[in-house]
Formats: C-alpha cells, sequence, structure tokens
C-alpha cells in the first residue's frame, strides 16, 4: 500500500477506509479466539485449510471456464453459479414482494392485531408456492440459455438459443399449486405477448412505410432539382456526359444523366425535415393506433365480461366475480344473498331463446302464474318478495331496477351509487401511482402534481361509473324495442358500455383493455367447454405460457425495444443480463 511520506496514511482513502475495517476484524478474531479450546481451535485451523482448498480449486475451474469457451454469455462468473445467484435471489425478492402485499393489506384491516395467526397464513403454502415458480423460471432460463450457447454457439442461432430457453423455463408455472392464479398468469402474459409483437410488427415493418414514403418524395424532389439545367444549384455536368451528386449524406460518384437514381440505393439524410417529417407522422399514428386499439380491446372484452356476469357467472374467476358483484351494483340490490340474484338473472337470460316471452303475464292470480312459460319458474318464485316491490312490465326490468318502474330512474340509481364506490377505489391507485412514477415532480411543482391527480381521479370514477350504469341500463332500452330478453343484447350491451372507456386518457386504455381481456378470454374459454364446443387440457395453460415465454424471451435477448419500457424493466431488474 502506498503511503504519504509525511503522516505514513494511505494515499487513497477508500483503501484506507478498507485497511482499518481489516485491522479491526483481526482486532475481533484475537479477542474471540481467547475464549476457544485447543479442540475448537484445531476445528478452526482445519476449516481455515478446507477453505483455501476450495478457493485454489474454483479459482483453476475458473481458470478452465475462460471467456472465450462462452462468447455469447454476458453474466458475471460461471453458468453455474448464474443459474444458482439467479434461483436464491428470485425465491427471496419474490416471496418478499408476496409477502408484503399480503401483509399491508392485513395490517390496515386489523386482521393482524385481531389474529397473530394472520402473519404464518400470508407466508404459508400460497406464498411458498409462487415464489418456487418464480425462481425455478428464472433460473431455468439463465442454465437453458447457456447450455443452448454450448451446443449451438453461432451467430445466428442465438435466436433459437432464447426460444427454446423461454420454452423451458415456462413448464415452471406447474410448480404453483393455485390453478386459478396458474391460468391467470398465462392468460396475463399471452395477452402482453400480443401486445410486443404487434410494437414489433409496427417498428419493423409499418413504420418504414412513412419513411419509404418520405424518402421517396423527398429523393424525386432532389433528382428534379439536381438534373434540371437552369437550376442555379445544379451541378455541373462532365464532358462523358455525367452529373456529380454532392448533397450533404449522399454518396458523391459520377451518375449517368440517362439513369434514374432509385430511392433504395441513396439515403436521406438523418437531420433533414423530411426525416423528421416522417417521424413526427409516425408517432401520431402510433398514438392513434394505440388509442384506437385500446377501445376496441376495451369494447370487445366487456363484451364477454357482462355477458358472463349476467348470464354465466359462474365461467369468471371467482376475484373477479366478487369485484364485479361489489362495483356491477349486485350487492347494493340485493345485499344479504346477490349471487343469488345472480343466478336468477342467468336463469331467465339463458331461458329466454325458448321462452314466448319475458313479460309478466297481466291479471294473474299470483306471482307463479304471471310467470310466461318457458322461464325458470322455481328460481323466480325464491325471489317473489324482491321481484314484486314495484310494478314491472317485464321481468328484467323487475330484476335490474326493482325500486322504480321508470328503467331511466334505474340508471341514475345505478349511477349514484357507484359513483362513491369507484372514487375509492381509483383515488388510492392514482395516489400510489403518482408518488411511484412522479416522486420528483410531486416536490417540484406540487399544485400541478395535485391538479393532474384530480383531474386523473374524476376522469377514471366518471369511466366506471358510466360503465356500470350503462352496462346495468341499457338492456331495458333493448328488450321495449325488440319485445322479450336475447342472449345477444348483453353482448351488444358490453360492446356500448366498453365505449365509456373513452373519458380515460389515451395511454391508459389500452393498459384497461390489456386488465380485462384475460378475464375476458377465461370466461369465454369457460363457456365454450360448459356449451361443449371445447374441452379442457390438464395443465393446458402450460402450453400458451411456453409459447408466450418463447416469443417474449426472444424479445428480450435479440430485439429488447420491441417489449415496452416498464415491463422490459422488470425483465431486467428479474433476469438480468444474460
Amino acid at each position: 500500500m502506498d503511503r504519504s511520506p509525511i503522516s505514513g496514511a494511505p494515499s487513497n482513502p477508500s483503501s484506507g477506509n478498507y485497511a482499518l475495517l481489516d485491522n479491526f476484524a483481526v482486532s475481533i478474531a484475537k479477542f474471540i479466539s481467547q475464549g476457544l479450546t485447543d479442540r475448537e481451535t484445531e476445528r478452526l485451523i482445519s476449516f481455515n485449510e478446507l477453505l483455501r482448498q476450495l478457493s485454489q480449486q474454483n479459482l483453476t475451474r475458473l481458470k478452465q471456464e475462460a471467456p472465450y469457451t462462452r462468447p455469447y454469455c454476458k453474466h458475471h462468473g460461471t453458468c453455474r453459479a448464474n443459474a444458482f445467484r439467479g434461483f436464491f435471489e428470485s425465491f427471496l425478492v419474490t416471496y418478499a414482494v408476496k409477502y408484503g402485499l399480503g401483509f399491508v393489506p392485513a395490517m390496515l384491516r386489523g386482521q393482524i392485531f385481531r389474529n397473530p395467526k394472520t402473519l404464518l397464513w400470508i407466508g404459508g403454502r400460497e406464498t411458498i408456492s409462487f415464489a418456487l415458480f418464480m425462481a425455478t423460471l428464472v433460473s431455468a432460463y439463465k442454465g437453458t440459455l447457456c447450455a443452448c450457447r454450448r451446443i449451438f454457439p453461432k451467430t445466428e442461432q442465438q435466436k433459437l438459443n432464447s426460444c427454446i430457453a423461454g420454452t423451458v423455463c415456462g413448464l415452471s408455472l406447474l410448480l404453483d399449486r393455485n390453478k386459478s392464479r396458474r391460468i391467470m398468469i398465462a392468460l396475463y402474459l399471452s395477452t402482453r405477448t400480443m401486445h410486443f409483437v404487434a410494437r414489433w410488427v409496427w417498428r419493423h415493418y409499418i413504420e418504414r412505410l412513412f419513411d419509404s414514403n418520405e424518402q421517396i418524395i423527398d429523393l424525386n424532389a432532389v433528382r428534379d432539382d439536381r438534373m434540371d439545367p437552369t437550376s442555379s444549384d445544379s451541378s455541373s455536368e462532365e464532358s462523358d456526359g455525367r452529373v456529380q451528386v454532392d448533397a450533404p449524406g449522399f454518396p458523391n460518384p459520377a451518375i449517368p444523366v440517362s439513369m434514374k437514381p432509385s430511392p433504395a440505393s441513396i439515403a436521406l439524410p438523418k437531420n433533414s425535415a423530411s426525416a423528421q417529417k416522417s417521424t413526427v407522422r409516425a408517432n401520431q399514428a402510433r398514438k392513434t393506433v394505440r388509442s384506437v386499439s385500446g377501445t376496441v380491446i376495451m369494447m370487445l372484452s366487456s363484451a364477454q365480461i357482462l355477458y358472463a356476469y349476467l348470464a354465466a357467472p359462474d365461467s369468471l374467476a371467482k376475484s373477479y366475480l366478487g369485484f364485479l358483484i361489489v362495483h356491477g351494483n349486485g350487492s347494493t340490490l340485493y345485499p344479504p344473498k346477490p349471487r343469488l340474484l345472480l343466478d336468477t338473472i342467468a336463469s331467465v337470460i339463458n331461458s329466454s331463446t325458448h321462452a314466448s316471452s319475458t313479460r309478466f303475464i297481466p291479471d294473474a292470480r299470483d306471482f307463479t302464474a304471471s310467470i310466461p312459460p318457458g322461464l325458470p319458474t322455481e328460481h323466480l318464485a325464491r325471489m317473489q318478495e324482491y321481484f314484486t316491490r314495484v310494478p314491472h312490465e317485464y321481468i328484467m326490468c323487475a330484476a335490474q331496477h326493482p325500486d322504480h318502474e321508470k328503467c331511466h330512474r334505474g340508471f341514475l340509481q345505478a349511477f349514484e351509487c357507484e359513483w362513491p364506490r369507484a372514487f375509492a377505489l381509483y383515488a388510492p391507485l392514482n395516489a400510489i401511482m403518482t408518488v411511484v412514477f412522479r416522486g420528483p415532480l410531486v416536490l417540484k411543482e406540487p399544485g400541478r402534481t395535485l391538479r393532474g391527480f384530480i383531474v386523473q381521479s374524476i376522469r377514471s370514477t366518471l369511466f366506471l361509473a358510466g360503465y356500470v350504469s350503462t352496462a346495468w341500463s341499457l338492456p331495458c332500452l333493448f328488450r321495449r324495442v325488440v319485445g322479450k330478453d336475447h342472449p345477444w343484447m348483453y353482448y351488444l350491451n358490453g360492446i356500448i358500455a366498453g365505449t365509456w372507456v373513452m373519458i380515460e386518457h389515451p395511454g391508459r386504455r389500452l393498459e384497461l383493455g390489456l386488465y380485462c381481456l384475460p378475464r375476458a378470454l377465461q370466461s369465454l374459454w369457460n363457456c365454450w367447454v360448459e356449451w361443449g364446443w371445447v374441452k379442457n387440457i390438464p395443465g393446458g395453460e402450460a402450453l400458451y405460457f411456453c409459447l408466450s415465454m418463447c416469443i417474449l424471451m426472444n424479445f428480450y435477448q435479440n430485439d429488447p425495444e420491441s417489449i415496452h419500457d416498464g415491463y422490459r424493466k422488470i425483465m431486467i431488474w428479474l433476469l438480468g443480463v444474460n
């Protein structure tokens, strides 16, 4: 260590800190050694010798496994160590995050104080199963990728290696014991992968159309200008009939006058006005496509979700069905047993295809006699008190707004009840997103940040309140126009209700659509199984999860720009550099 000639202190402050730390550790070791017996001292010396031998063996192995034997691996250390480290790190991080997500709500609700065993339940089998799945996925990907690079070391084979590694690690999904969560994870990743594939197609094909069109236009203008003998900026003709093209950014060979330069053979300058114009047009088109696609996805997803909510509630995931019961006006209309109300509504809708009418028979002697033939009399009779609160013409009108004879009053009641629930849902969510993603801006511009938070919360609340009230009330209009209920009304009802997403910020429309799409796909598949159109495959969710991982890992290793920035950062944090 270099010392100062005056004070004898280390010339590098950091090296001095390390030396001080070493001296402190040596002092502690000497102090502890005074309390050791001779036998314990012998064991300690033997253990020290063993560590030294293992360290020497590891150094020898590292020299043998030099970087030139794995030229495509970018991780630190050996491939085996990278896989093992990925397993343990992923397990600990996933377990901590999953435990925290269960701990915070339990603490806020006071469950931890009432029942301390909740702490053990939060970190129990479900959390361990999910953490084991994530750890196996990460380590399997790292290990398989390195193994494939040894088998297929050529540059053109690297895409194949990432696809194989992604497919193999996708099988780790079967380690998760929760089937419902497995299906939701697979569907969510599949929809996100489709989103990234669309981004890839846009970047590699559609975006080039804007550049090529502007390039052709600009090249034609340059060619006409350069070959115009009256132009003052035109190049001088040589005696052999050639013209020098010396525009900045263009190649400078002599081009015969009779030849017409191909747009593909000459590149436009990157800082040209046409290049900037094409970039602006491409960005505008991208924003438009993103906004429109988000609205369309939301409309199609809502069609299946709202149909399933009223006509096939068992096809929805239990957790999501519980969310819909709270925000879908079911718990408000019939608080004692909202699920009984949904089952009754579903039986009426499914029977309406064969029933001659869905209107109450007037002047009937009792409630059972007023039900038209073909409708489920037993289901309706169990809720006679609910359906007879106010006289109605249609049975489904009595189910959807039992306290009001007029349908528009039911719409207003649904909107009024959902507004506070929607605000209570979105206000904390937007507050968390503002703090996480705009933390520095909160301190720099608190007024502007607060105004944006309030506006976004009102927009989101208006979206959900309008969505729910429209979905719950629009079938009243359809049945009065057609004369009875039909199942297709509730698909059309969902499509129209989905247009409320246009109230949201354009950047959030696609996110909301992609949030609803996996739920809609799961419900649609369950409906097909119930109708006998398809059959369930045990563990079938692992098939499309492996396919999604294959495509996603190919993007991650070879074209990361196709992955959305936020998800790419999460993948880098979780998977690292490989």
